[in-house]
């Protein structure tokens, strides 16, 4: 006996008995019965021989190797049923026309696209910005264990950001160095570190474009001193800084005065704040130093005026020329024991 290709329905012998034709017409009645159109079920319907006019349900399986889906577009009434749908709007129910839609299971719609892009502003917590245009990118660096950021091509972005705090790499620690603008910042400016390290220990400078600098500045530099109680002693540079000391009644104060030979002095002034009672509490002297310590004194100021008075103690007239070999030094006089600040010396001085 034969069989036919699609459903395996066994044919007959021609002229066979009744008997077996019963048994045959039998079997092949329940074949067809149960043919679904798989393998050896019938011949699979091709797609033209569908007419798919309701939903159409995958009793929760998937659909897999779909190359595209091609949406029509889809009004909110038409998907107002489905918990979970996909679909390109049409425009109506408050959404825009031919943009991509998801629906959630508790009915609200949400914006997938805007336009030729994803819609990332409407996200909760997402990234705005133009950065899909112009290709930057945000990426983590696993060897080097660090976060790059790029502008689009190979070239490193700029970060703008509050207050930047910074952790010891590697560590949980939870205790940082933080980096902050000023609450009260009037105009921008931008640091710019030294572009190597100096070779041996050396003070930081910042000029006025806000470069660091580890080489001495050209301009002329005022050291100040604030609120310096007796026995304090503060020592800036063996050689070229200043130092006070201050003893249990009176406070001594003198501070080099480090000028080119040939130098004129025409003037000191020192800010001071006399927090004394009374008159005649401080007052300086413009003296010279031989090597072998030998003191002159050029100039005595006026005294201070005493009662908490911020004032400044001028020294003027001087006509002094800086002699090569010899020190200059601004020495301070506290007549009492109570507390004086010195805030600033200033020299008035010319090169002829």
């Amino acid at each position: 006996m034969t069989t036919t290709p699609n459903m395996l329905l066994t044919l007959p012998t021609d002229h066979d008995s009744a008997d077996v034709w019963g048994a045959l017409i039998l079997t092949i009645f329940g074949q067809i019965d149960a043919h679904d159109h798989q393998p050896g079920k019938g011949v699979k319907v091709p797609s033209n021989g569908l007419n798919i006019n309701a939903d159409l349900s995958f009793s929760s399986n998937s659909a897999t190797n779909v190359e595209a889906v091609d949406f029509a577009a889809a009004s909110t009434t038409a998907v107002s049923a489905f918990a979970g749908a996909l679909f390109l709007a049409d425009g109506t129910g408050g959404t825009t026309a031919n943009e991509l839609y998801w629906r959630t299971t508790s009915g609200s719609n949400v914006k997938l696209t805007n336009g030729p892009a994803l819609n990332v502003a409407a996200f909760a917590g997402g990234i705005g910005g133009d950065y899909v245009s112009v290709g930057a990118a945000i990426a983590f660096d696993d060897a080097n264990k660090r976060y790059t950021f790029k502008d689009g091509t190979t070239n490193w972005a700029r970060l703008a950001s509050g207050e930047v705090r910074i952790f010891e790499t590697g560590t949980t620690d939870t205790v940082f160095v933080g980096q902050a603008a000023p609450a009260a910042l009037a105009v921008s400016y931008t640091m710019t570190w030294p572009t190597a390290l100096p070779a041996a220990t050396k003070p930081v400078w910042v000029s006025s474009a806000g470069q660091f600098q580890f080489s001495a500045p050209t301009q002329t530099l005022t050291i100040s001193w604030a609120s310096l109680a007796p026995n304090a002693h503060v020592v800036l540079d063996n050689a070229n800084g200043a130092q006070i000391d201050g003893g249990s009644g009176t406070l001594l104060a003198f501070a080099p005065i480090n000028l080119v030979a040939g130098s004129r002095v025409s003037a000191i002034r020192a800010r001071i704040r006399d927090n004394s009672s009374g008159t005649n509490k401080v007052s300086f002297t413009f003296e010279s130093l031989s090597s072998t310590l030998v003191k002159v004194v050029i100039g005595t100021s006026n005294q201070s005026l005493g009662n908490s008075t911020n004032q400044t103690v001028s020294l003027t007239g001087l006509s002094t020329t800086i002699t090569a070999g010899l020190g200059y030094i601004v020495n301070f006089v506290q007549s009492s024991s109570t507390t004086c600040q010195i805030m600033s010396i200033e020299v008035d001085y010319d090169v002829p």
